[in-house]
């Protein structure tokens, strides 16, 4: 997964042909190792080394841009069936320790479209007109 395309998602300026190059498998190893790495910096032994304290601002910047783009390619993947993009999201989420909490802000965001297009279904008005 490209530098370049993290950039782009973070900065906001990630086009959707920017979105459809990432290989969510690549992004999948990239969250792994995002998610080690970060956890190696939260280790108290670990402040206070320059070296590290220099690199936060990027782990930051990188695991903001990583779980920017899963989430767009889960609600892709949701919003077109694409059983391929909804796995590999939902791996990256997985490898970052996220899957309960995206995966039930998924589902409540699913079931919040389904009553919403149920109610103005059966809204008074449009059953008149049928």
């Amino acid at each position: 997964l490209g530098l370049a395309v993290l950039g782009q998602v973070e900065a906001g300026t990630a086009t959707a042909a920017d979105l459809e190059v990432a290989d969510l498998r690549e992004l999948a190893k990239a969250a792994q190792n995002l998610q080690e790495i970060e956890e190696l910096m939260e280790d108290v032994r670990m402040r206070g080394i320059d070296v590290v304290d220099q690199e936060r601002t990027f782990v930051r910047t990188i695991g903001q841009a990583v779980r920017v783009l899963a989430g767009a390619k889960l609600r892709e993947g949701m919003a077109a069936l694409n059983q391929a993009d909804v796995g590999g999201a939902l791996q990256v989420f997985y490898n970052l320790r996220l899957l309960p909490e995206r995966t039930e802000a998924a589902v409540e965001s699913v079931v919040s479209r389904v009553a919403d297009r149920v109610a103005s279904t059966f809204e008074p008005r449009v059953l008149e007109a049928l």
